[in-house]
């Protein structure tokens, strides 16, 4: 929105803590909310809760559809199943005939995979899919083999951090203190979980140490 760009934000989870920020900033913010009834009926059986919540998918795939239609969106791009399975039936049932491009970000893998009820639908919605972006060769080879996909569908875009002002950050520190090597602080967000892998951070936090970087 500060380049000049028009920017909606449409919220499915309820009203999060950037939402009134993004409003005094001048960007539209829209409820989309999913949970139409499972919220409220918290304490309802187990047994009829799936059967709720697949009509609330059904109700947010009709809901957002329209809204692709409205926004005259031009191309979709999701991230993970969730997202995607969603996206890819909206856009489908937004533009049944022309359809519109529809771009799949992954960027982890499910520990012990990803369950029979996923690879099923993502291998069925496959189709509906212009590209599936991958962030690692690993996870590329996974989404080939799991979803049975083509290779010219697949392309892989690691995750990148400009990493010129930390370096520019390094230079000014080293010319204040008169030593490059003085310690720092570093700071890993992510869960601890063993896919986010911070026990090689660790390992090349070690390996930096040891060769006086």
């Amino acid at each position: 929105a500060q380049h000049g760009v028009p920017v909606s934000v449409c919220l499915y989870r309820g009203w999060g803590p950037l939402a009134d920020s993004l409003i005094q900033a001048g960007v539209p913010v829209v409820p989309l909310p999913k949970e139409l009834w499972s919220r409220p009926l918290s304490g309802i059986s187990a047994l009829i809760r799936p059967l709720i919540e697949a009509l609330e998918s059904l109700a947010f795939i009709i809901r957002l559809a329209r809204r692709i239609r409205r926004d005259r969106i031009d191309v979709l791009q999701t991230h993970m199943f969730s997202a995607g399975l969603w996206g890819r039936l909206a856009a489908r049932l937004a533009h049944p005939v022309r359809g519109i491009p529809v771009i799949i970000t992954e960027h982890t893998l499910r520990a012990g995979g990803e369950g029979s009820k996923r690879q099923f639908f993502n291998r069925v919605l496959a189709p509906l899919a212009s590209a599936v972006v991958a962030v690692s060769e690993e996870i590329a080879a996974h989404v080939k083999a799991a979803w049975a996909l083509e290779a010219r569908h697949l392309v892989v875009i690691p995750n990148a951090v400009d990493t010129l002002p930390y370096e520019a950050a390094a230079r000014e520190r080293a010319i204040t203190r008169g030593d490059p090597l003085q310690p720092f602080n570093l700071a890993s967000v992510g869960r601890l979980v063993a896919v986010k892998r911070h026990d090689l951070l660790l390992e090349a936090l070690h390996l930096c140490r040891a060769r006086g970087k």
